[in-house]
């Protein structure tokens, strides 16, 4: 068996060959044309402006900290709370703050996905503190919000 049919699981066509890239073509059939990248397209009312993945921010959407964050005088949710959906797309929307794995989960939730009246109203500061080695977050979250705690000396 041919690498095109071991590739496959196929039979392979004998005269099939395969080309630098691993791209198969058979004598006697158009070849395809690889589709132009953005960067080079153009539009009939003007260039096209280059966004491929290359060119596109590791974070997709900006992490929401407010500024008075440390104010300990807001209110703060308490108990189980059900959080919005533009925070709990998926499911559950439901958790119990009092249960440490399910106010791990919304800490999260809401540090990544919330705006900031929903970081304001869901993450007490005292409590992201005991639990901050226990989230599970993506780095460009963790890295803003380490970066927020360590400027106010919360964290060494």
């Amino acid at each position: 068996m041919g690498i095109v049919g071991a590739m496959s699981g196929r039979r392979h066509r004998p005269d099939a060959v395969l080309d630098a890239e691993g791209i198969g073509s058979v004598p006697g059939l158009a070849s395809v044309t690889p589709a132009p990248r953005l960067e080079t397209m153009t539009h009939p009312a003007g260039p096209v402006r280059a966004t491929t993945l290359e060119h596109r921010p590791i974070c997709q959407r900006p992490v929401s900290i407010p500024a008075d964050m440390d104010d300990r005088s807001l209110p703060k949710a308490t108990g189980t709370v059900v959080l919005p959906p533009h925070i709990a797309w998926s499911f559950p929307s439901e958790h119990n703050l009092e249960d440490p794995k399910q106010l791990r989960y919304a800490y999260e939730r809401v540090m990544t996905e919330g705006l900031e009246d929903d970081v304001r109203f869901y993450i007490d500061i005292d409590v992201l503190l005991k639990v901050w080695d226990e989230l599970w977050l993506s780095p460009h979250v963790r890295d803003a919000w380490y970066e927020w705690l360590r400027r106010r000396r919360l964290v060494a």
